[in-house]
Protein backbone atom coordinates (compact mmCIF):
# COMPACT_ATOMS: atom_id res chain seq x y z
CA UNK A 1 0.00 0.00 0.00
CA UNK A 2 1.10 3.59 -0.41
CA UNK A 3 0.24 6.70 1.64
CA UNK A 4 -3.18 6.71 -0.51
CA UNK A 5 -4.45 3.76 -0.09
CA UNK A 6 -3.93 2.28 -3.51
CA UNK A 7 -2.13 -1.46 -3.94
CA UNK A 8 -0.10 -3.25 -6.49
CA UNK A 9 -1.08 -7.50 -6.94
CA UNK A 10 1.45 -9.28 -8.68
CA UNK A 11 0.55 -13.08 -9.87
CA UNK A 12 2.93 -15.45 -10.51
CA UNK A 13 2.59 -18.87 -12.55
CA UNK A 14 4.59 -21.69 -11.97
CA UNK A 15 4.74 -24.81 -14.36
CA UNK A 16 3.37 -27.77 -12.53
CA UNK A 17 4.65 -30.61 -14.00
CA UNK A 18 1.91 -33.47 -14.48
CA UNK A 19 2.69 -36.69 -13.06
CA UNK A 20 1.13 -40.07 -14.51
CA UNK A 21 0.98 -42.80 -12.59
CA UNK A 22 0.12 -46.53 -13.84
CA UNK A 23 -0.38 -49.33 -12.11
CA UNK A 24 -2.29 -53.14 -13.66
CA UNK A 25 -5.41 -54.40 -12.37
CA UNK A 26 -6.45 -57.83 -13.00
CA UNK A 27 -4.61 -56.50 -16.93
CA UNK A 28 -6.30 -53.33 -17.14
CA UNK A 29 -3.40 -50.59 -17.64
CA UNK A 30 -4.66 -48.20 -14.96
CA UNK A 31 -3.70 -44.61 -15.66
CA UNK A 32 -3.89 -41.78 -13.39
CA UNK A 33 -3.12 -38.20 -14.28
CA UNK A 34 -2.36 -35.56 -11.74
CA UNK A 35 -2.55 -31.70 -12.71
CA UNK A 36 -3.65 -30.22 -16.48
CA UNK A 37 -3.01 -32.07 -19.24
CA UNK A 38 -2.36 -29.41 -21.46
CA UNK A 39 0.54 -28.74 -24.00
CA UNK A 40 3.37 -28.69 -22.22
CA UNK A 41 2.87 -32.62 -20.24
CA UNK A 42 1.00 -33.98 -24.45
CA UNK A 43 4.47 -35.17 -25.46
CA UNK A 44 5.11 -36.75 -22.13
CA UNK A 45 1.43 -38.29 -22.15
CA UNK A 46 1.99 -39.39 -26.28
CA UNK A 47 5.03 -41.03 -25.29
CA UNK A 48 3.75 -43.10 -22.13
CA UNK A 49 0.69 -44.05 -24.55
CA UNK A 50 3.04 -45.49 -27.12
CA UNK A 51 5.36 -47.82 -25.07
CA UNK A 52 2.32 -49.04 -23.84
CA UNK A 53 0.69 -50.07 -26.97
CA UNK A 54 3.93 -51.33 -28.08
CA UNK A 55 4.14 -53.80 -24.93
CA UNK A 56 0.58 -55.11 -26.28
CA UNK A 57 -1.22 -53.74 -23.54
CA UNK A 58 -5.26 -53.57 -25.00
CA UNK A 59 -7.02 -52.65 -22.02
CA UNK A 60 -6.95 -49.20 -20.11
CA UNK A 61 -8.69 -47.08 -17.66
CA UNK A 62 -7.73 -43.29 -17.07
CA UNK A 63 -8.65 -42.62 -14.06
CA UNK A 64 -9.09 -38.53 -14.45
CA UNK A 65 -10.07 -37.80 -10.70
CA UNK A 66 -6.71 -35.80 -10.09
CA UNK A 67 -7.14 -33.94 -13.35
CA UNK A 68 -8.04 -30.13 -13.08
CA UNK A 69 -7.42 -29.09 -16.75
CA UNK A 70 -7.36 -30.39 -20.45
CA UNK A 71 -7.12 -28.77 -23.41
CA UNK A 72 -7.42 -29.32 -27.17
CA UNK A 73 -3.92 -30.67 -27.85
CA UNK A 74 -4.16 -33.45 -24.85
CA UNK A 75 -7.62 -33.90 -26.45
CA UNK A 76 -5.54 -35.19 -30.06
CA UNK A 77 -3.65 -37.36 -28.18
CA UNK A 78 -6.39 -39.59 -26.78
CA UNK A 79 -7.72 -39.48 -30.66
CA UNK A 80 -3.99 -40.33 -31.83
CA UNK A 81 -4.13 -42.84 -28.99
CA UNK A 82 -7.80 -44.25 -30.52
CA UNK A 83 -6.17 -44.63 -33.82
CA UNK A 84 -3.17 -46.76 -32.93
CA UNK A 85 -5.16 -49.28 -30.96
CA UNK A 86 -7.67 -49.62 -33.98
CA UNK A 87 -4.53 -50.20 -36.02
CA UNK A 88 -3.71 -53.06 -33.37
CA UNK A 89 -7.31 -54.87 -34.29
CA UNK A 90 -10.85 -54.79 -32.44
CA UNK A 91 -10.07 -56.30 -28.66
CA UNK A 92 -8.86 -53.25 -26.72
CA UNK A 93 -11.58 -51.12 -24.56
CA UNK A 94 -10.61 -47.79 -23.27
CA UNK A 95 -12.08 -46.67 -20.16
CA UNK A 96 -12.08 -42.92 -18.45
CA UNK A 97 -13.57 -42.82 -15.12
CA UNK A 98 -14.19 -39.81 -12.47
CA UNK A 99 -14.48 -37.25 -15.41
CA UNK A 100 -15.57 -33.94 -14.14
CA UNK A 101 -18.98 -32.89 -15.52
CA UNK A 102 -17.11 -30.33 -17.55
CA UNK A 103 -14.18 -32.84 -18.91
CA UNK A 104 -17.44 -35.35 -19.67
CA UNK A 105 -18.96 -32.69 -21.91
CA UNK A 106 -16.20 -31.63 -23.60
CA UNK A 107 -15.17 -35.26 -24.48
CA UNK A 108 -19.24 -35.51 -25.84
CA UNK A 109 -18.53 -32.13 -27.86
CA UNK A 110 -15.83 -33.55 -29.36
CA UNK A 111 -17.12 -37.03 -29.60
CA UNK A 112 -14.12 -37.81 -28.11
CA UNK A 113 -16.54 -40.81 -26.33
CA UNK A 114 -17.26 -42.12 -29.57
CA UNK A 115 -13.60 -42.73 -30.69
CA UNK A 116 -12.35 -44.53 -27.90
CA UNK A 117 -15.01 -46.84 -27.09
CA UNK A 118 -15.55 -45.41 -24.03
CA UNK A 119 -17.48 -47.66 -21.55
CA UNK A 120 -18.51 -46.98 -17.77
CA UNK A 121 -16.81 -49.89 -15.52
CA UNK A 122 -19.64 -51.53 -13.51
CA UNK A 123 -21.23 -49.49 -10.52
CA UNK A 124 -19.31 -46.44 -11.07
CA UNK A 125 -21.38 -43.35 -11.23
CA UNK A 126 -18.61 -41.01 -12.37
CA UNK A 127 -17.50 -42.52 -15.43
CA UNK A 128 -18.51 -41.22 -19.25
CA UNK A 129 -22.60 -41.92 -20.04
Amino acid sequence: FNEKGNRVSVTISLPVEVMFSISDENGIQVICPSGGITATAADKFRVLLLELVKAGHRNYRFDMSHVDAIDSVSLSVFVVFAKMLARQGDQWNVEIINASDSMRKLFRITRIDKALKLSVPEGSRNGLR
